[in-house]
């Protein structure tokens, strides 16, 4: 950024990979997202990660106008499908989310990123038995190849399947998947896990010099 101050796509990592979901810096990381769109307004991807940021800020009334001017813009993205059904989740919005983020797992071949986030609205919708079985949908294709722990531990403890949760988010600690060190301090469908003291345990080992 210090090279091209202008570069947006830089700074909406730094706004929401850092600021939000690295530190908790929740202020800080929307200023720099809207920054990242003002240097280019037609950018839906600026716009998803501006959405991003809000709904993890909990600003959920923003936060799903923008994904959904996202999605407006390009109608192609999956990535703003995925953030416009979380935020609508997160606001209790729960058949609009599911629709949404049925759209986007249909024309992602059904990613498990779509699905993680699908079965989070399923449980917190208390639709249990829809969300066990995209956790089983994901159990079943890591049989075959490879699914994030991150992912299964998110979907497992949407599922009601709390130690299984647990066991997931243990291995994708121990083996550092990225994604969980990203979402595990500050990403809204991880939070569900902050109160269980061994997961507390584990976030205090990653803030650890």
């Amino acid at each position: 950024m210090e090279l091209n101050p202008s570069y947006g796509m830089g700074r909406s990592w730094y706004a929401l990979h850092y600021f939000q979901w690295a530190r908790g810096d929740y202020e800080q990381g929307i200023a720099e997202a809207r920054r990242a769109l003002n240097s280019d307004p037609l950018s839906a991807y600026a716009m998803m990660i501006l959405g991003a940021c809000l709904f993890t800020a909990g600003q959920l009334d923003e936060a799903i106008e923008t994904c959904r001017r996202a999605v407006q813009q390009d109608p192609e993205s999956f990535v703003a499908r995925w953030a416009l059904g979380i935020a609508l989740g997160l606001a209790g919005r729960f058949e609009e989310a599911v629709s949404t983020l049925e759209d986007g797992a249909g024309m992602s071949g059904r990613h498990s990123l779509a699905l993680t986030a699908l079965a989070g609205v399923f449980g917190r919708a208390g639709r249990q038995a829809e969300a066990h079985a995209v956790h089983r949908e994901l159990m079943d294709r890591a049989k075959r190849g490879y699914v994030s722990a991150s992912h299964l531990a998110l979907t497992a403890q949407a599922a009601g399947q709390h130690e299984e949760a647990m066991t997931f988010a243990h291995r994708a600690w121990n083996e550092r998947e990225p994604p969980f060190i990203l979402w595990a301090r500050h990403f809204p469908q991880y939070r569900a896990l902050h109160s269980d003291p061994r997961f507390a345990a584990i976030l205090r080992e990653m803030d650890e010099p």
